[in-house]
């Protein structure tokens, strides 16, 4: 079962791949790459049916917030 260390660790890694976007320390194939993988992963954990409902919620919350950066990331590659 997750718990919410990992939910955090997740939410910071959003975060970091997001920053180093915005400061260009990062190439946009890796980064599409690192949050494709966690968009992936997220959407398994989501999956599950034992997951608790608060933490059903956040996981789903940083799914969007990482299919966001996804989008922008593809965006920015055009």
């Amino acid at each position: 079962m997750p718990k919410v260390d990992q939910l955090q660790d997740i939410a910071a890694a959003i975060d970091h791949i997001d920053h180093s976007i915005k400061n260009q320390s990062i190439s946009l194939s890796a980064a599409l790459g690192l949050i494709y993988s966690i968009t992936e992963t997220l959407g398994v954990m989501i999956g599950d049916p034992d997951l608790p409902n608060h933490l059903h919620n956040a996981y789903e919350g940083l799914a969007e917030v990482s299919v966001e950066l996804q989008t922008r990331i593809q965006n920015m590659n055009k």
